[in-house]
């Protein structure tokens, strides 16, 4: 059996990141901070045609940008999945609200499931 003794995520420490939207990356990197991760939303809502997979072409290029640009610059590329949120109907006066509107909406958590 062959155990892989080199851990995949820094154990001996602990490290830092920021959020940083791709424009950001050249303060980033000349901060003097390092830096291991960095993260970004994908957000936009599942259902409202303009959630994170239409923000560049093709579909999906922004995770791949962002991961690439992170990996170009010794960063370990994070991505928070927030689209609940914005999807539709979001109905509620406050955030818990709204979340707990979608997560009982059928339609909501189809296109959840099948955009995840």
């Amino acid at each position: 059996m062959h155990i892989n003794s080199r851990p995949l995520i820094p154990s001996t420490r602990l490290e830092f990141g920021l959020a940083n939207g791709p424009s950001d990356l050249s303060w980033m990197t000349t901060s003097g901070v390092p830096w291991k991760y960095r993260y970004t939303y994908l957000a936009g809502g599942v259902n409202t045609l303009s959630g994170w997979e239409t923000w560049n072409s093709p579909a999906g290029a922004y995770a791949t940008y962002y991961m690439d640009a992170s990996k170009a610059n010794g960063y370990v590329p994070v991505f928070p999945y927030y689209e609940l949120l914005q999807s539709s109907p979001s109905l509620g006066s406050n955030e818990s609200d709204r979340d707990f509107s979608n997560l009982n909406n059928t339609g909501t958590m189809a296109a959840y499931y099948a955009n995840f």
